[in-house]
């Protein structure tokens, strides 16, 4: 049953205020978000709030990312051991997966079966949110591979700067 939050005592609103500062289970990803930055991820901010370093999961990875207006491209790319899904929040971009591409907009939803050449870009004005979700608990677990530079595997010493913050693959 569904309590209606203006019955809310004060003591009440106060536990669940505590609940949510110290349980993992709350989180946000301006607060919690990792900076992940990934091979030849250009312009773009992305951030994990749930994965195997952050909480602990077993099976899933879930974030938030940002392409920046007229100069964020992600190259094509796969991930041989998981799915992905895309989920448009705001502004548009252009998606695409084994050679077929679509603009995407608010509510758009961008499937990747596991191991599919898939990209995006954003050509357009404005930025372009949008939340991900990858079927393993990193992207590590999830593998990467470029096209262009047949990458195999993110590995523990690339992975450990990105989650830094640094990003050595960024080109212009």
């Amino acid at each position: 049953m569904k309590k209606d939050c203006s019955a809310i005592t004060k003591e009440e609103r106060e536990q669940y205020e505590k609940n949510k500062m110290e349980a993992p289970y709350f989180r946000t990803f301006e607060k919690d978000g990792v900076s992940y930055p990934i091979p030849d991820l250009i312009g773009s901010t992305r951030l994990i709030a749930v994965d195997q370093d952050t909480v602990g999961a077993n099976e899933l990875t879930f974030g938030f990312s940002e392409f920046s207006p007229a100069t964020s491209v992600h190259k094509s790319h796969t991930h041989p051991d998981c799915e992905e899904i895309m989920y448009i929040l705001e502004g548009r971009g252009i998606g695409g997966v084994n050679g077929v591409s679509a603009i995407l907009e608010p509510g758009d939803i961008l499937f990747v079966p596991k191991g599919e050449e898939h990209w995006f870009s954003n050509p357009f004005d404005e930025p372009c949110k949008f939340l991900f979700l990858y079927s393993k608990a990193s992207l590590k677990k999830a593998g990467y591979a470029l096209k262009s530079e047949s990458y195999r595997e993110i590995g523990d010493k690339v992975e450990e700067l990105q989650k830094s913050g640094m990003n050595q693959f960024d080109t212009k």
